[in-house]
């Protein structure tokens, strides 16, 4: 059991880990393209730029939004194995004569319900690239105005 929750563990922190790698290169390459059209306004490629970023960002959204639901999955496995996990590791402790893990002690299960301040992370994931798709369209019809 010790063996299929590590290796559980491990794929979610992969996915997670990818999750946050892609954000961090399409919200710089995003940043650098914004950067482009403020320091070069009137150049004849804003409007490429500009379809270009809408397409990222719609690319950007849609795969952070499979890369949540990766990672949720892989923390489903992880609720659903996580009570015989700590019953097997509870009598490997007692059978060395260890203090064992409080009874009602969990990782992965009802961890929804343990942090009530701010904003999920995983929604600011998909929340921001969702802004720059908004920036990107408000760059674009904001020559007719």
């Amino acid at each position: 059991m010790e063996e299929l929750y590590k290796l559980l563990l491990s794929d979610r922190d992969h996915e997670s880990k990818l999750f946050w790698s892609v954000f961090g290169v399409m919200t710089v390459i995003n940043g650098g393209l914004f950067a482009f059209i403020t320091q070069n306004p009137d150049h004849p490629f804003v409007w490429i730029t500009a379809f270009l970023g809408i397409g990222l960002c719609t690319i950007w959204t849609l795969g952070q939004r499979r890369l949540r639901g990766w990672v949720r999955w892989w923390e489903i496995k992880l609720e659903a194995i996580e009570r015989l996990y700590f019953e097997e590791l509870n009598q490997g402790l007692k059978a060395n004569s260890l203090e064992s893990l409080p009874a009602d002690f969990t990782l992965f299960r009802n961890r929804q319900c343990a942090v009530h301040e701010g904003i999920s992370t995983r929604t600011v994931g998909v929340a921001i690239p969702l802004l720059f798709t908004g920036a990107w369209v408000v760059v674009l019809v904001f020559p007719f105005f």
